[in-house]
């Protein structure tokens, strides 16, 4: 016989035997090991902020502390950031990373709508600047960070 389906109950892939073998896995999950009795957790404290019999004030007043409140609107001011400046060797390194795939990218692009054909050096110059500026910033990478337990979060 070539059908595909069974002729005789209990062959593989019979309905009825699919039926047993689930009530068999249901069984067998439900009286699997010993079923663990939990007390109820117990309610959550919760500090209800926003109540109006809460006081608004501080627990204690020093007038020294009041001047120095970071929570204050217009009490923190950010730190002004380092000026963007030329950083010699590393400068050149980024450019040449940088640099180089996008003079290539606009010499692709010139030779496609144009038909001018740039020198032979300028592949080799623009190959050198990106190998070169790459090896550059990762041979002068930092060995280890300044601080271990540092994870890389600033705020």
């Amino acid at each position: 016989m070539s059908s595909r389906e069974p002729d005789q109950p209990g062959e593989p892939g019979d309905s009825r035997d699919r039926v047993s073998e689930d009530e068999a896995w249901a069984s067998i999950v439900a009286n699997y090991g010993e079923h663990p009795e939990f007390e109820p957790a117990p309610e959550p404290v919760v500090a209800h902020v926003f109540d109006d019999d809460v006081d608004d004030g501080p627990a204690w007043s020093d007038a020294a502390d009041e001047d120095d409140d970071v929570f204050l609107p217009g009490a923190f001011v950010t730190p002004e950031p380092e000026p963007i400046g030329w950083h010699g060797w590393r400068s050149v390194a980024w450019i040449g990373v940088l640099g180089s795939p996008a003079v290539a990218l606009l010499w692709t692009f010139l030779v496609q709508v144009t038909s001018w054909q740039a020198p032979t050096w300028l592949v080799y110059l623009l190959g050198a600047g990106f190998l070169g500026g790459f090896a550059y910033l990762v041979a002068t990478m930092p060995k280890e960070r300044d601080d271990p337990w540092d994870d890389g979060a600033r705020l």
